[in-house]
């Protein structure tokens, strides 16, 4: 990169900058929709002669963006009288609403296996209000955080496709130069 350069880094993507000589770096944290990441088909071809200063932003408040968490939702569920069996528990993630375009993996399965195993107080294979009322302040950040250990290997599956996707559109897109070059 060089002065004056924007990149993008998906939600959730690990990255390290290292910084050769005096610099000012800003950082902006959008929320994240899981089922979005930006490609040329979703989002357009780049302008490169775009910057920062073309750019719109929005807070938070501004875009109206609800931000969902599965564990969340399912714990409320539960405690509001909804019960889950392993099965069901596994379909219910599947089927939230900001993961269904994701590819499911086998290690989800075994994370939403480990997350039954914490709920299910008295082992008998069904999530009731009873499993959680008396240990919901400990369980609550566990779930959420398998919660997110799943979404992130969701997301990883998802940007790896759209890497690919990526990656193709640019090297087409360098073709198409070349021979609009040639001409």
């Amino acid at each position: 990169m060089s002065a004056g350069d924007c990149i993008f880094i998906p939600y959730k993507w690990f990255h390290q900058v290292n910084s050769h000589h005096r610099n000012l770096a800003v950082n902006l944290w959008w929320a994240h929709d899981a089922k979005m990441l930006p490609t040329p088909t979703n989002c357009g071809s780049p302008d490169l002669e775009m910057s920062l200063a073309d750019v719109t932003l929005k807070d938070e408040l501004e875009a109206d963006i609800e931000i969902q968490d599965p564990a969340s939702d399912m714990i409320s569920l539960v405690m509001a009288g909804g019960q889950f069996s392993l099965s069901n528990l596994t379909e219910y993630f599947k089927t939230y609403p900001s993961l269904t375009s994701l590819t499911w993996t086998d290690e989800c399965d075994r994370i939403i296996e480990n997350i039954f195993r914490l709920m299910d107080n008295n082992n008998d294979g069904v999530l009731v209000k009873e499993d959680i009322i008396d240990q919901i302040e400990t369980i609550e950040d566990k779930v959420e955080f398998n919660s997110n250990v799943i979404q992130d290997i969701l997301l990883m599956e998802n940007g790896q496709k759209l890497r690919e996707e990526l990656l193709q559109y640019l090297e087409k897109e360098k073709i198409d130069q070349t021979k609009k070059e040639e001409l």
